[in-house]
């Protein structure tokens, strides 16, 4: 088992923008600045090739004193949790992920943190 972290409000992934014929990404830096978290924790470990589990925790900044949280501290509002997974899985891929197809079985969730992050926890299914 294996857990990074990427700090920072949780970000979704988003379709490229289009302006005059012309395409930019607009979560370039973010993505960037993910990729170098993700590489300054593998202490020299190769991406993972067999069948992996993945726990997504997501925790963001909680809303002003004006929006009560909920008992539980879950987030309910946007962004969708499937595209925060996707934003992982592409940041991930050929870090963490030989190719995104070996995740096999996903857990998630959305809270509410004053630390807010991405915990990402990957466990291999399958041993030799």
């Amino acid at each position: 088992m294996a857990t990074y972290i990427i700090m920072g409000d949780p970000i979704s992934v988003m379709r490229p923008r289009n302006l005059n014929q012309h395409y930019w990404d607009s979560l370039k830096r973010l993505k960037h600045s993910a990729i170098n978290q993700l590489e300054n924790q593998l202490n020299e470990q190769k991406p993972f090739e067999r069948p992996v589990h993945i726990d997504f925790r997501f925790y963001f900044t909680p809303p002003g004193p004006h929006k009560p949280l909920n008992p539980h501290g879950f987030n309910h509002s946007k962004p969708d949790i499937s595209d925060l997974i996707k934003f992982v899985e592409n940041v991930a891929t050929g870090i963490l992920l030989k190719d995104p197809n070996i995740i096999s079985s996903i857990s998630s969730f959305k809270r509410y943190s004053d630390s807010p992050r991405t915990e990402i926890i990957i466990t291999e299914l399958l041993h030799e």
